[in-house]
């Protein structure tokens, strides 16, 4: 193989010098833990930003908004950030209740003077506003505490005669930040789950391998300490290059116990296996090949390099976890253990001398593999749920369902930025204009004579009939400043050359009906982008405040489908140079492909719905899926060499346990992930099937 000599050397360097290693471990995690509460790293966890790539059409599409509500000052542009509230009311006599009636409708207009009622079981409030400075975002931010006050101490109040619900961005925030809380307390009781299993699959380790060791109890919590530096060593690194931590980043925690826990057991599974030699140095340097050569994403971080190998040499020394010979031979084979080894023996006969079985089963396995493959590819969903990130229990979920239920699907409007406008004057450019918005407002769910700028109001304020090849521009300066039409100053930018009034940039308000999920607003939105890009010379921007999390839901496939690819390609590369047996390599590599294949297109079949939390999920599954094939192909591998006299049963036995306590230590570390109450099970199926 071809870095045997070097690591080689690198086990025998830690196994001669244990302590030396272990105190720099504990320096670079503690300078890491300094670092971070010196210079923590930023938390952003919201996702309007940061989820998608370089070149997501929503990045300019957000610029434009912010830089068109935009005020100037001293030349500098301060940029604003758009900034929305909603309040709903409803009866609460759902039977008998309306809107619409004197005493529901007089109670919500004291509540908030104005008249804006548009059915009759739901009221509704719309606030908006462009936050220019800091002065403005803490005027929000205080008007958003004070109206939360205020709906608290209606609600409260028995005697009222409507329920208001409050929806805002502020509001959605601290809700996601306190079900991210959550989560990291499930993940918590994951991590100590975790650490109990660990301690009980060192026990059986011992037991299967013969071995005594009173110490597997500070070796088993040692275990439990390597993800947690690991991930320290991670989150420092982070906020010394600068990057931030969002709310995927609750995953990693998940992600780092999946890789080190399993890379712990195998670890300690090789040492106690590894017999031919006695001094501490020699021993070290076998287990580190072995390790490695399989295992070497999971031993590639400094804890696992350094502190745990000098933690085990202390708690597992070679000179007392072997038992003496003599010991062994005064031991009876107790009933249980010749069962097991009459199973484990004819089940290994059945594997080495069944050819046609074994053709039969692989010819199954592998057309289930392309059925579910071909079927679960075409039930990929993706879409972006709020309620899903939420606790059960928070208010925020009845705000998010009367935008997503019944506002959504009633109408959703989209801004259309044209940054170069047309001609007026010119038959070609303006014909070419209308063109355009002709198509947009060819769209499935357009709502007809819905669709909003100013032109339609010139033509009106003008006398025109609306289907002239040209617009006269001569009296858009009485138009824009009469009192009725003046609030178009807002929706379009222009500049006065004499008599002749020139358009510099422009807003078009598209109004939809029937979206009624993310991704209805996702593909809606690309069907304008598409339109908009036919015509270039308009320069013409489509716009909703969630476009950023529309491109997170239309690059999330991509990503499931990328990043895996980028891992197993490397895992492939790394497998062929170290492993050293083509077949052994080639095993492996399907192996791993083939899990995270499957895992995906199962659970899409079971209904699974792709968000960044399914697809953080996913992408563990992708990093530890290599575990698998490497730890079957490893113990098949070397039991032969290390245990030359052993029956067949006896080699499939020691083969088994090892994988199937490292599989099975993956569903105790998210057993405990679940957001709120389960609803999205996708997760539970996407850890079975793996």
């Amino acid at each position: 193989m071809v870095f045997d000599k070097a690591i080689r050397h690198l086990g025998s360097t830690i196994g001669m010098r244990p302590l030396t290693f272990f105190i720099a471990s504990a320096v670079l995690f503690f300078i890491s833990i300094s670092y971070l509460l010196l210079l923590p790293p930023k938390i952003h966890l919201g996702f309007d930003s940061g989820y998608t790539t370089t070149d997501a059409p929503s990045i300019r599409e957000l610029q434009t908004q912010i830089e068109y509500f935009g005020n100037k000052l001293d030349d500098n542009l301060i940029k604003g950030k758009p900034w929305y509230m909603a309040l709903f009311a409803e009866p609460r006599e759902q039977t008998k209740g309306s809107m619409t009636d004197f005493k529901e409708f007089n109670e919500f207009e004291r509540f908030y003077k104005g008249d804006e009622v548009i059915r009759s079981r739901l009221s509704a409030l719309y606030f908006m506003a462009f936050i220019n400075s800091s002065q403005a975002a803490n005027d929000m931010k205080n008007f958003e505490e004070k109206v939360s006050e205020w709906v608290a101490d209606h609600n409260a109040n028995g005697t009222k005669l409507t329920t208001i619900t409050q929806h805002s961005a502020r509001g959605m925030q601290l809700e996601i930040t306190r079900g991210v809380k959550f989560v990291v307390a499930k993940l918590l009781g994951g991590i100590v789950l975790t650490t109990l299993f660990t301690l009980a699959s060192f026990t059986a380790l011992n037991k299967i391998r013969g071995r005594s060791n009173r110490r597997v109890a500070p070796l088993a919590l040692a275990s439990g300490v390597v993800p947690l530096m690991s991930v320290v060593n991670a989150l420092a690194a982070c906020s010394f290059f600068g990057m931030h931590i969002n709310t995927i980043t609750v995953t990693s925690p998940a992600l780092a116990f999946a890789i080190g826990i399993d890379g712990v057991l195998m670890f300690y599974n090789a040492w106690i296996s590894v017999d031919m030699h006695n001094n501490v140095k020699d021993h070290m340097a076998e287990v580190r090949l072995f390790s490695v050569n399989y295992y070497c994403f999971q031993h590639l971080a400094p804890p696992m390099i350094f502190f745990f190998p000098a933690v085990m040499v202390w708690c597992s020394p070679v000179s007392s976890h072997r038992p003496l010979v003599q010991e062994v031979q005064k031991l009876p084979e107790s009933p249980e253990k010749k069962k097991m080894d009459m199973f484990f023996g004819r089940y290994a006969h059945f594997l080495s001398n069944s050819t046609w079985p074994k053709i039969f089963i692989t010819s199954l396995l592998c057309l289930c593999l392309v059925l579910t493959t071909y079927l679960g590819f075409a039930e990929v969903k993706a879409n972006i749920d709020y309620r899903d990130f939420l606790p059960a229990d928070s208010p925020s979920n009845r705000g998010v369902r009367f935008m997503n239920d019944i506002v959504w699907p009633e109408f959703f409007n989209i801004i259309f930025f044209i940054e170069k406008p047309p001609h007026f004057d010119d038959p070609s450019s303006y014909q070419q204009f209308r063109k355009m918005i002709s198509e947009i407002e060819s769209l499935p769910g357009n709502i007809k004579n819905s669709g909003m700028m100013w032109i339609n109001d010139y033509e009106r304020h003008t006398g025109m009939i609306g289907n002239e090849t040209v617009l006269n521009m001569t009296q858009f300066e009485d138009f824009i400043t009469h009192h009725v039409y003046k609030a178009w100053n807002s929706g379009v930018r222009y500049r006065l050359d004499g008599n002749h009034s020139v358009i510099t940039s422009m807003l078009y308000f598209g109004a939809f009906e029937g979206a009624r999920s993310m991704m209805d607003k996702a593909v809606l939105l690309s069907h304008c982008r598409q339109i908009v890009a036919k015509y270039p010379e308009f320069d013409t921007v489509p716009f909703d405040t969630e476009v950023g999390m529309v491109d997170v839901i239309l690059q999330i496939p991509y990503v499931t489908f990328c990043i895996p690819l980028l891992v197993i390609t490397i895992y492939s590369v790394v497998s062929l140079v170290l492993i050293g047996n083509l077949a052994v390599s080639l095993v492996a590599i399907v192996s791993t492909a083939s899990i995270y294949l499957e895992t995906y297109c199962i659970s899409s079949l079971m209904g699974m719905v792709l968000n960044p939390f399914s697809t953080a999920f996913l992408l563990i599954v992708a990093a530890s899926a290599s575990t698998h094939g490497s730890h079957i192909c490893y113990t098949f591998q070397k039991e032969k060499m290390l245990h030359l006299f052993l029956s067949d049963g006896e080699h499939l036995m020691l083969r088994i346990y090892p994988c199937s306590f490292s599989m099975e230590s993956k569903r105790d570390r998210f057993s405990f992930r679940l957001p709120h109450d389960g609803k999205d099970k996708t997760l539970d199926e996407m850890l079975f099937w793996e």
